[in-house]
């Protein structure tokens, strides 16, 4: 779990692994950008089938299906969620991630100035 977040990332619950199965087999299905799907169509997919999820949940779950590699190449972006299987736009995109941590670290490292007393 994440400090101050600890709701948004507590372990998956039973319920949440089997709604991640489900989720990785209709979202390996959409290959390309223009198959995107959003997080709102997602909560609204699982609610048919009587599974509550939240968008930090279903953030929770599709870090889980990347890490497990349940589908490979999940990436996301303002559309939605899909799989991307051309090199060049999967490279750019973990390059986007690379320099989203880089900025998160940046900034964690400006707060040091809290541990010089310890």
């Amino acid at each position: 779990m994440i400090n101050n977040f600890d709701k948004e990332t507590a372990p998956l619950t039973e319920e949440e692994i089997r709604a991640a199965s489900i989720i990785a087999r209709k979202i390996c299905l959409n290959i390309g950008v223009e198959k995107a799907v959003t997080s709102e169509k997602i909560i609204e997919a699982m609610a048919r089938q009587n599974i509550k999820l939240t968008g930090a949940r279903v953030r929770k779950i599709i870090n889980h299906i990347r890490r497990t590699r349940l589908v490979d190449n999940l990436v996301a972006s303002s559309k939605g969620y899909y799989v991307e299987n051309d090199q060049v736009k999967l490279r750019e995109y973990v390059d986007g991630l690379l320099q989203r941590a880089e900025a998160i670290k940046v900034v964690a490292e400006s707060y040091q100035f809290c541990y010089l007393g310890d």
